[in-house]
């Protein structure tokens, strides 16, 4: 398996570029570093699982993307 991504912790001072960012910066430095998500759902009754739903994205900038080719 070809593992082109590697995890790397990023502390709110190196997402942001001023502390006081509003939400624009957030999503700006997030994108800009690129974001894994994953999430899972079931839906329950009385034990019988009815609905599982699976999320797993990858967001990033094209930027990012490019610079871990």
């Amino acid at each position: 398996m070809d593992d082109r991504f590697s995890l790397r912790l990023f502390g709110p001072e190196e997402v942001f570029d001023a502390p006081s960012g509003g939400l624009a910066d957030l999503l700006d430095g997030l994108l800009g570093h690129g974001i894994v998500l994953h999430g899972d759902l079931w839906l329950t009754v009385a034990d019988v699982e009815l609905v599982y739903v699976g999320l797993s994205a990858v967001l990033a900038s094209p930027e990012a993307l490019r610079s871990h080719e």
